[in-house]
């Protein structure tokens, strides 16, 4: 019979359902993230209660509230339960060829059509069991990453968290992009031809392109003279172009990745453009996960796979002239 491990007369086990009801602060959800009842962890909240000789989570409308001994619990035991999973997952004995690690990866829509084609054909080659869940940005994702519900962050320099590290994954600048039978666009476009056409844009940050950039700049870069439509993501913005007499502001990798296949025309800007730079970002009690060292290594390598493979295609160009 195994018998709950037990640290002065406290099941252990108790611990890890305490650190969910407090990121949770309500017994039906940490119940569903713990893949049990609410009637189950309503009973694990009372024996902790006893053990702690304090209410802990005390009813306040409907969620609840954290008592000052809470408060002092929380941060340390999640620091602990975080460092007890990264000794369970990076053990040493990572091998890419026959590990079935899942990974959650959040990944900005700018990068999918020009990193994530090399990545699966990466994973597809040296670590076939691997799975890698892949989600959109949905907000500031440090916490997520504090609660272990994502493993890597790839993410723009400038919206990283300072406490946690990050590892440099790829740099790019603005261009601007159109239809191939686009007359504005014949020759590389000044700024008084571009702030007289129409533009498609996203929701663009101004914090991302305001540094560098004059608030003209930033104005034509938003669209704000003629924006005639507002796209749900940067990368369906270039077959929007295809017929077109509107144009685009987009990262020069996402630009030539699709003016390959499509009737587009990549033009630099009138101007300097501002640097965009992403970063892998992990918790920093990974930081011994040999898995999740081994996969970023692996983003980084298509990376500079990329870079090589532009300033090649750069050289010839400047040859044949």
């Amino acid at each position: 019979m195994v018998h709950a491990l037990r640290f002065k007369g406290l099941d252990l086990n108790l611990l890890a359902a305490l650190d969910v009801l407090f990121q949770e602060l309500n017994v039906t959800r940490a119940a569903t993230r713990l893949h049990t009842t609410q009637s189950n962890v309503s009973g694990v909240l009372a024996r902790l209660r006893r053990h702690f000789k304090d209410d802990l989570l005390v009813p306040y409308g409907r969620v609840l509230r954290k008592t000052p001994l809470a408060d002092q619990l929380q941060g340390p035991l999640h620091e602990t339960i975080l460092r007890i999973e990264s000794i369970a997952s990076g053990d040493g004995s990572f091998d890419p060829a026959s590990s079935s690690r899942h990974f959650r990866v959040e990944f900005p829509d700018h990068l999918i059509p020009v990193l994530l084609p090399g990545i699966t054909s990466r994973i597809a080659t040296h670590a076939p069991n691997l799975v890698i869940e892949f989600s959109l940005p949905r907000g500031d994702p440090a916490p997520l990453l504090y609660r272990g519900e994502l493993d890597l962050v790839v993410t723009p320099h400038s919206y990283r968290t300072a406490e946690y590290p990050s590892v440099p994954l790829l740099k790019d600048e603005l261009v601007v992009i159109g239809c191939q039978e686009n007359a504005a666009l014949a020759a590389r476009p000044d700024s008084a031809t571009l702030s007289e056409l129409a533009v498609i844009s996203v929701r663009f940050d101004p914090n991302r392109i305001s540094g560098s950039l004059s608030t003209d700049q930033v104005r034509l870069i938003e669209g704000r003279q003629h924006l005639c439509m507002i796209a749900p993501t940067f990368s369906s913005i270039p077959l929007m172009l295809v017929g077109s007499k509107a144009v685009a502001f987009l990262h020069r990798n996402l630009a030539e990745r699709f003016a390959k296949e499509l009737p587009l025309v990549v033009h630099a800007l009138p101007f300097k453009s501002p640097i965009l730079e992403d970063v892998v970002m992990y918790h920093p009690n990974r930081a011994n996960d040999i898995g999740l060292m081994w996969l970023i290594e692996q983003f980084v390598s298509v990376a500079n796979d990329l870079r090589i493979t532009h300033k090649r295609g750069s050289t010839r160009k400047t040859t044949g002239r």
